[in-house]
């Protein structure tokens, strides 16, 4: 089981979940969702809570709310709307789901940077 403290609500995995949700580290082994999430206001923090939530119950499967795969990729996006627009970027690995980076959206297109971005941390992961 793992525990991910936002500061104000916690998220387990455990053994009555559906899935497992890994967070991405770098290679210095710094958690960056949860580095990400620490920072967050407290709507934020509960619309992460809820994202990670769905893709425990659901995975990346049709059941999933908010989910949309990324033409080219093997990344899903998950979308949490308001006034935050949440995007949450996951990707199958090993037992589970990796979530490989989390932003602030403000546009409808997903930015280069953020493509760059995940789609060096998806190397990385291919690459152990």
């Amino acid at each position: 089981m793992f525990v991910v403290d936002f500061g104000y609500c916690l998220v387990l995995n455990g053994d009555m979940d559906k899935y497992y949700v890994y967070l991405y580290k770098n290679n210095k082994g710094s958690d960056l969702i949860s580095e990400f999430a620490r920072k967050a206001t407290r709507s934020q923090k509960s619309k992460i809570a809820r994202q990670i939530q769905y893709l425990k119950m659901y995975g990346l499967t049709k059941n999933n709310p908010s989910l949309k795969k990324l033409a080219g990729l093997q990344v899903w996006e998950m979308r949490s709307l308001g006034n935050d627009n949440l995007r949450i970027f996951c990707t199958p690995h090993r037992d589970g789901i990796m979530m490989l980076h989390i932003t602030i959206k403000k546009s409808q297109k997903t930015s280069p940077k953020d493509i760059s971005i995940i789609t060096k941390r998806l190397k990385d992961l291919i690459q152990d």
